[in-house]
């Protein structure tokens, strides 16, 4: 397994493997996807593409992925004007108040320092392989370089494998809200720890 930059023929790839990660797995769609990628996989993809990094196999065929975002107000813009539409029409008539509990934790969290936000996804045959550290890794330090001092994701509360993951990461339970638990680390402190 490698870690290296996204490619534009990543992106159907990537996609899929959104919706093979998440609650929809067992119920797949294109409809389901689209709306799925539109939240949590495009904007990073199509806006922020040098943000984002792919595990891929000897094939070259990406098994995992960790996109991100680091200009938040570009991020809630396109969210605002294009990508929560798109999931709406694509059948999650929810996204729009989906997409506002998301605006706001982002933009609570980026006043404390964690100004970027990220997504990561594997698919089972990647995991427990030390794969989504090394994304981890990969990111952290893309991060540092460019001097972005922190970073947060949100995650399902029962999500307990995720959140497990993300604390050995280095990540902090920053806030929970509801179903959701948001975590940060500062980025330097993120490459120190995914370094030991």
């Amino acid at each position: 397994m490698k870690i290296r930059s996204y490619k534009l023929s990543d992106k159907e790839r990537l996609r899929e493997i959104c919706l093979r990660t998440s609650s929809y797995a067992d119920r797949p769609s294109e409809a389901r996807k689209n709306a799925l990628c539109a939240l949590y996989n495009d904007y990073y993809t199509e806006c922020e593409a040098d943000n984002c990094f792919v595990a891929a196999d000897d094939a070259d065929e990406a098994t995992g992925y960790v996109v991100c975002s680091t200009c938040l107000s570009d991020y809630l813009a396109a969210m605002q004007n294009r990508y929560t539409a798109i999931a709406k029409a694509a059948g999650r008539p929810f996204a729009g108040l989906e997409q506002r509990v998301t605006e706001a934790l982002l933009s609570k969290h980026a006043e404390e320092g964690y100004t970027a936000h990220l997504h990561i996804n594997l698919l089972d045959e990647a995991r427990h392989q030390g794969v989504g550290s090394a994304l981890m890794r990969t990111l952290a330090k893309h991060l540092a370089d460019r001097n972005v001092e922190g970073v947060m994701l949100i995650c399902g509360s029962d999500n307990t494998n995720a959140r497990n993951f993300y604390e050995r990461c280095g990540f902090e339970l920053l806030q929970k809200f509801f179903c959701a638990c948001v975590y940060g680390a500062f980025t330097e402190d993120l490459v120190r720890k995914l370094s030991e």
